[in-house]
């Protein structure tokens, strides 16, 4: 068991606190039983694993995860305060672990899809992360990053993503690289606050790509002439705009209706 929090292994999950260090390293943090269980669920392989057994054995999840872990060759029982110095937060839940960023998805992935979405300079953890977790929901394959935006890999944005991020691809591109990828697509749009037109009348019928911009800026000048169409979310007198991953969700969920499925209704539904 390791006791120390000066053990190499903490020290190298520590240092994948910095995004230099993770992005050099190609490695990122998942912390947590739930996470966990995503990345076991996924056949994902992790790097390192640290766990606290006796707080595992506390939690159903928890002793299931034991059981996978205590096979694994790179997985090492630790401390409590091991495990506390290895994570970003204070409550790690007796689980850390490293994982290799996957290899960048090939840019072809996006000629299967009907609808992608770009996130231009998207700079909130929070909000990258529940985007990433509604592309999950409504069927898509990839998110693309256009930088300089937040690190999809950051330990909020994959706490946030709730196992998204073994679910699709992510790239992240450049802004001078966006207008390439965007050649097939029979439309590209954005929400507006002053659009004349509501995502309503869109002809969601047609290959489109969705633009989500930044919260404090909205889509960059250098991004803007890729656009073909800016649609609005109509809203109450004196609503001004919508967060990110709001307007993300209502115009992924409507491009993406006719290819959800619908299932049961909730229980004590009729």
């Amino acid at each position: 068991m390791i006791t120390s929090t000066h053990n190499r292994h903490v020290r190298y999950c520590r240092s994948l606190h910095r995004s230099r260090t993770r992005r050099q390293e190609r490695a990122f943090l998942v912390e947590g039983i739930r996470l966990t269980r995503e990345v076991l669920d996924a056949d994902a392989s992790p790097a390192l694993a640290l766990y606290d057994p006796e707080a595992l054995k506390r939690h159903p999840e928890g002793q299931e995860i034991l059981r996978r872990l205590e096979d694994m060759p790179q997985a090492f029982a630790a401390t409590p305060t091991v495990i506390e110095a290895a994570a970003e937060t204070q409550s790690p839940a007796g689980v850390v672990l490293v994982l290799p960023e996957p290899e960048p998805p090939d840019p072809s992935l996006l000629e299967a899809q009907d609808v992608a979405l770009f996130l231009d300079g998207i700079a909130d953890a929070g909000n990258a992360g529940t985007i990433l977790r509604t592309a999950v929901a409504t069927g898509l394959q990839a998110v693309i990053f256009v930088r300089p935006a937040v690190d999809p890999y950051s330990g909020k944005t994959v706490r946030s993503g709730m196992g998204a991020h073994f679910r699709l691809a992510v790239l992240e591109i450049e802004a001078g690289e966006l207008q390439a990828m965007l050649h097939g697509f029979d439309q590209v749009l954005a929400a507006d606050p002053k659009a004349e037109m509501t995502f309503l009348e869109v002809d969601w019928g047609k290959r489109t790509a969705i633009v989500i911009g930044s919260e404090a800026h909205g889509i960059r000048p250098e991004v803007q002439p890729s656009l073909t169409t800016s649609v609005r979310i109509p809203m109450a007198t004196g609503v001004e705009s919508l967060n990110a991953a709001v307007v993300a969700a209502i115009l992924l969920y409507e491009a993406r209706r006719p290819f959800l499925s619908v299932g049961p209704p909730f229980p004590g539904r009729s």
